[in-house]
């Protein structure tokens, strides 16, 4: 899979996410986003003449592009990691924290998704 199908992928997954979190469906909401960081980082590594990469290659990215963005969350690996996918699981959060932690999740993925399109402008200059 190429970079442009992982960011298509990625957008759809969020898409998805808002709206089975609009039915009420957190759970399915939450591992939709999930996958929209995975196929988000995904498409940035690949921008990059990168291969996935292993779940510490991909943390250690992730966080290397949210610290060059000061409106992306730092924590926001470990916050879609530990807390979203950990609920699609265990069903742990509250319909508040979970509405929380899943407009949280968006902004993350989208500013993973921010940064594998400006690392595509980058390599056709």
């Amino acid at each position: 899979m190429e970079a442009d199908e992982h960011i298509r992928l990625a957008r759809e997954f969020i898409a998805d996410a808002v709206w089975l979190e609009a039915r009420g469906n957190h759970r399915l909401a939450a591992e939709g986003i999930w996958g929209a960081a995975l196929y988000a980082i995904a498409a940035g590594r690949h921008r990059r003449g990168m291969r996935h990469g292993n779940i510490r290659e991909m943390a250690s990215f992730a966080a290397a592009i949210a610290a060059d963005n000061p409106r992306m969350p730092e924590t926001g690996w470990q916050a879609v990691k530990d807390k979203l996918h950990n609920h699609f699981y265990t069903n742990r959060l509250s319909a508040e924290e979970a509405a929380r932690r899943l407009a949280m999740g968006r902004e993350f993925a989208a500013g993973l998704l921010q940064a594998a399109e400006r690392g595509e402008q980058a390599g056709a200059r």
